[in-house]
């Protein structure tokens, strides 16, 4: 069974090729005027007709597109009041790094500018289509050399002009050529040497297209083709493979050793092993994804028109076995095209949609993700804190009396040697320097406010790390952000603090001493029998010391401490409140901003199974099952990769139906169950994609599952599930790993 596609061999003068844009010439006409090829293929008397009919499905397609935009329009301007709250609520938080919170605005400011882009593009898109109703577009796609150009001079009888002749780049520009409603355009080829425009340029014929051709060659397939062609399904487009068989034919004189020998190239069992290995890769992108393919020897039929070539061209035309791909395309248009044109319109709002949903949830993700790290740090920040404060005190307390100590221990010395001394004061002054407790509570506030900056630029690191890890892996969209905080500014809390350290001892270098020494003369004045009494004022006289000496070291060390827990609570520990206020600041920030991700991705869910309801039904109705959509209580489709249609419990939903329906759309369809309760229902949708490890979050809506080895097929359950419930689906990999959908 060929896939759907089909494609016009029967265009005859060729158009001029313009290098910026579209061709269109109404005067070109088929070569028999009644829509046959000229050599080998048939007569397709249902082909105008079809055309005819497109143009009809078209206008409807348009009308549905028109009202689609209408209602994206109210509900942007409804997401934009939404947004603009989101932006007040994070102005007014008392985030104390305003380039941080400008950052956080500035990616709501991004969306709303998507959002709006969304309907601009849209309207742009539709305003042109509408003035090609009556083209019926077909798209020819493949990797430079694969034989496009080769193709387009067969549909359109040119004189060889645009073939390559061993280029890297042959086609530099995108060429469009029309016949009655039908319209060919040639693209750049894909993976070629400067391929970046020429993608640009490639997929926007693509996606303008209702029909692509997709061409590889029999030598080794590339998996980079696969992508490209995963790429043009994911817009979904329908796509007809053809395989062009890659001989050499020389020149006329070889034309019978060429006759003689191509059909070993068409051996049945080499190019079935060819496909299977080309729809490896494909499903490596798409589940269950299979591309037939119809296979031709496009140069053969090339040059069957071709002056030199007369005598042999009508075998050359049998050789080259194009009326299975003129029949393949026709075919697809004759029964397809008018639902195929109708769904081209209602996929150009579906297939935008779906990537910027995919955009707004990713970015909801990542920035609950980011919440959750903030999160971490605060709690880390909290505990070591607490720790802190109460191993701060005690060591204050400690080093501090153990300094005060020391200086008390030269009490009695000092008293002993000084009693009598009228310059004591100063000699005590001399003992304190010396000592230097004071000196020993700067020391420790020193260290503790080195042990809070190593602390706090630790957990600063290990916070920049995760959430650099998480912009790397989690950020692949157009609303790109840079980092959302400069972990690494810290407050300068070396300077602010250290130059608080108080200098307590100043306080007490000025004040006397009171010594009693300077009033006691016994020098030259005492009598013997007095001696008794002289030793007892001396006694007395060094304990009044001593004891004015340990009251004032006693009162340097409570000042000391005092005045130190002032500076440690009311300076280093506040510093680290404020940091902490800040987290907590950022983490309530990044959770606001995830929430109207999520929201904004959840209105468009809505409109997205609006639209796909209406795909389905159109598509069974057609099919003339009308009876079968009856039993579908909702849809979910990713344009290109499956549809997943919700039914309620016990239905038997007509294994035809689903055949026809999965054809018609060119996509696998899935079925989950109705339970009437969401997360049930989730598990329905993922079935065992994720082996039933889902962890549900129902206060957020949030479902979290294993991602990490998913394959195809669970990424896609996964958006279909995700958009079927309304449910956001978010990765529970250790190590905030981030799954692309």
């Amino acid at each position: 069974m060929r896939v759907p596609g089909y494609i016009p061999a029967v265009l005859t003068r060729r158009a001029s090729s313009v290098r910026t844009g579209t061709v269109n010439d109404n005067r070109l006409t088929a070569r028999d005027g009644q829509g046959a090829s000229v050599k080998g293929g048939g007569s397709f008397p249902g082909l105008e007709n079809a055309l005819m009919k497109c143009v009809g499905e078209a206008r409807r397609g348009y009308e549905i597109a028109m009202v689609n935009l209408e209602r994206n329009n109210k509900a942007t301007l409804a997401a934009s009041s939404k947004l603009a709250a989101s932006i007040r609520d994070i102005e007014s938080l008392p985030l104390s790094d305003q380039a941080t919170s400008e950052q956080l605005k500035g990616q709501l400011d991004k969306m709303k500018e998507e959002l709006n882009a969304l309907n601009r593009n849209s309207a742009m898109e539709l305003e042109q289509r509408y003035h090609r109703l009556h083209q019926f577009s077909i798209s020819l796609f493949g990797r430079t050399m694969a034989g496009k150009s080769t193709l387009m001079e067969i549909l359109t009888r040119g004189n060889g002009e645009s073939i390559g002749k061993g280029a890297q780049r042959t086609t530099r520009d995108v060429r469009s050529y029309s016949w009655n409603g039908l319209e060919v355009t040639d693209v750049p080829g894909s993976g070629a040497f400067e391929g970046s425009e020429d993608t640009r340029l490639a997929m926007g014929a693509a996606d303008r297209a209702d029909l692509v051709l997709f061409l590889i060659t029999d030598d080794a397939p590339k998996a980079f083709e696969a992508e490209c062609l995963a790429n043009i399904k994911r817009l979904g487009k329908p796509v007809i493979g053809i395989c062009n068989v890659k001989h050499e034919l020389g020149g006329p004189e070889d034309a019978d050793l060429f006759l003689a020998t191509i059909d070993r190239r068409f051996d049945k069992q080499r190019v079935k092993d060819l496909v299977l290995q080309f729809n490896e890769f494909i499903r490596s992108y798409i589940p269950g994804e299979k591309i037939p393919f119809v296979v031709t020897h496009l140069l053969s039929r090339y040059l069957a028109d071709r002056p030199g070539y007369e005598r042999r061209s009508d075998q050359l035309v049998r050789k080259s076995y194009f009326d299975n791909v003129e029949k393949t395309i026709v075919a697809m248009i004759e029964e397809q095209g008018p639902f195929l044109r109708l769904k081209s319109f209602i996929d150009l709002s579906v297939s935008r949609m779906v990537q910027l949903t995919d955009e707004f949830f990713a970015f909801s993700q990542n920035n609950s993700s980011r919440g959750r790290v903030v999160l971490d740090r605060i709690r880390e920040v909290s505990a070591w804190a607490e720790a802190f404060r109460a191993s701060g005190e005690v060591r204050i307390r400690a080093e501090i009396r153990k300094a005060a100590d020391s200086l008390r221990a030269e009490v009695s010395d000092f008293a002993d040697d000084h009693y009598e001394d009228s310059d004591a004061q100063d000699a005590w002054m001399r003992v304190e320097a010396r000592k230097d407790v004071a000196g020993a509570a700067k020391r420790v506030q020193e260290t503790l406010v080195a042990e809070c900056r190593d602390k706090l630029t630790e957990i600063a690191r290990k916070m920049d790390s995760e959430l650099t890890f998480i912009d790397t892996f989690g950020n692949e969209s157009n609303i790109g952000m840079d980092k959302i905080f400069n972990t690494r500014k810290l407050w300068n809390i070396g300077t602010a603090v250290v130059s608080g350290i108080v200098s307590v001892a100043s306080l007490f270098f000025a004040a006397p001493l009171g010594l009693i020494a300077a009033g006691i003369h016994i020098i030259g004045s005492i009598i013997s029998f007095f001696f008794d009494d002289q030793d007892d004022e001396i006694r007395k006289a060094r304990q009044k010391l001593a004891k004015q000496l340990k009251r004032r070291v006693d009162s340097l060390e409570k000042e000391l401490v005092r005045s130190s827990l002032d500076w440690f609570f009311g300076q280093l520990m506040n510093h680290v409140a404020l940091y902490r206020n800040d987290l907590k600041t950022l983490n309530t920030s990044l959770f606001k901003l995830a929430d109207a991700q999520r929201g904004l991705a959840l209105d468009l869910n809505g409109q997205l199974k609006d639209l796909s309801r209406t795909l389905v039904l159109e598509a069974l109705s057609r099919l003339g099952e009308p009876g079968a959509y009856a039993m579908i209580k909702d849809v979910a489709r990713v344009p290109g990769s499956a549809a997943m249609l919700l039914v309620a419990p016990g239905t038997r939903f007509p294994a035809h139906a689903r055949y026809a329906l999965s054809r018609t759309l060119g996509e696998p369809v899935f079925f989950a169950v109705d339970t009437g309760d969401m997360y049930r229902i989730l598990r329905s949708a993922l079935w065992r994609s994720t082996e039933g490890k889902i962890s549900p979050e129902p206060k957020l809506n949030l479902a979290h599952v294993p991602t990490e080895g998913l394959n195809a097929e669970a990424r896609v359950r996964i958006k279909l599930a995700q958009q079927l419930t309304g449910i956001h689906v978010v990765s529970s990999d250790a190590g905030g790993k981030h799954a692309k959908w």
